[in-house]
């Protein structure tokens, strides 16, 4: 089935799931951009990751996070997987990132959940796990389990008013409509 290019923003997205991710990454007042730069990979192959979210944290630390999104349960190609693959090690060797950052591949629409990342922070050697939501920083955050990263943000909501009152990010994105000149 073939994606519908969909107008959002300023952007023309080549899925309306790349769109509603923008919805969301607007909601969460994320500095984003749209396949802004494309990378060399070596020996014939480039890539194109769909979206850069960047700037400074409420700690002034600067971030880069590289996303991909994908539908849900959608096999890759072989080429597909390679690139990702390469551009993987290329984050994982801060060729890309540094500081806090990360390639982290969305799949679905938007959801509160934890994606797989590349990058590694506490030592170890396992890829970390991204939450996507406003309540931290301005940027996704790492978290080792999604039940702890929940508990995290109900008490952020309970005890910050201000929070309390924002649109909630994924309902925005999910309940976007971006045919006959609607705005979500």
């Amino acid at each position: 089935m073939k994606a519908i290019e969909t107008r959002y923003s300023g952007y023309r997205f080549r899925s309306r799931l790349e769109a509603r991710w923008a919805v969301f990454f607007d909601v969460c007042n994320y500095n984003w951009e749209y396949e802004p730069e494309g990378f060399d990979l070596g020996g014939g192959v480039y890539y194109l990751p769909d979206f850069k979210i960047h700037g400074k944290d409420e700690n002034g630390d600067f971030n880069i996070f590289w996303i991909e999104v994908k539908p849900d349960n959608v096999m890759l190609s072989e080429k597909e997987t390679t690139k990702m693959h390469a551009f993987e090690s290329m984050v994982w060797e801060h060729k890309i990132c540094s500081g806090y950052g990360d390639f982290i591949k969305l799949t679905g629409t938007p959801a509160y959940k934890l994606y797989d990342g590349t990058r590694q922070f506490r030592g170890n050697d396992a890829k970390e796990q991204w939450a996507m939501h406003p309540f931290y920083r301005g940027r996704p955050s790492f978290w080792e389990d999604w039940e702890h990263c929940q508990e995290t943000m109900y008490h952020r909501k309970k005890w910050n008013k201000k929070e309390t009152s924002i649109v909630d990010p994924v309902e925005a994105a999910r309940s976007a409509r971006f045919e006959h000149g609607e705005t979500p």
